[in-house]
């Protein structure tokens, strides 16, 4: 339960005119620092965003992101597609058909025989 000496000390956080003495007086017992520590937390913890930067500042600030967001992807994907075509290049250049192990021939007539279309 808040005493009344410590009203002093909610006046001023509200931002109204209070006595200097009675502040003072209200600050000079500990139990009145811990009350002011207190309820600093407690508005901090509940306090309602700013009007003034809710209405402008998060349109301006969802479009830089957005921004940054799709700049990383197309870089991401620039560099993924070249450092893609030059291992593909180098591996293609690299790598020859291997020798066969064996050679099938097909002759016409003797093991091969052509048919008219779509059989």
């Amino acid at each position: 339960m808040r005493e009344e000496k410590f009203e002093v000390i909610a006046a001023f956080l509200d931002g109204e005119r209070v006595d200097a003495e009675a502040l003072k007086l209200a600050l000079g017992d500990s139990a009145g620092r811990d009350y002011l520590a207190d309820i600093v937390s407690l508005r901090e913890a509940v306090r309602l965003p700013d009007p003034s930067m809710t209405a402008a500042a998060p349109a301006s600030m969802n479009v830089r992101r957005w921004l940054a967001a799709a700049a990383l992807v197309v870089i991401g994907a620039g560099t993924g597609f070249a450092i893609g075509q030059r291992f593909t290049r180098a591996e293609v250049a690299a790598t020859a058909a291997p020798a066969p192990t064996r050679v099938i021939e097909l002759k016409p007539g003797v093991n091969w025989h052509e048919t008219g279309g779509g059989h």
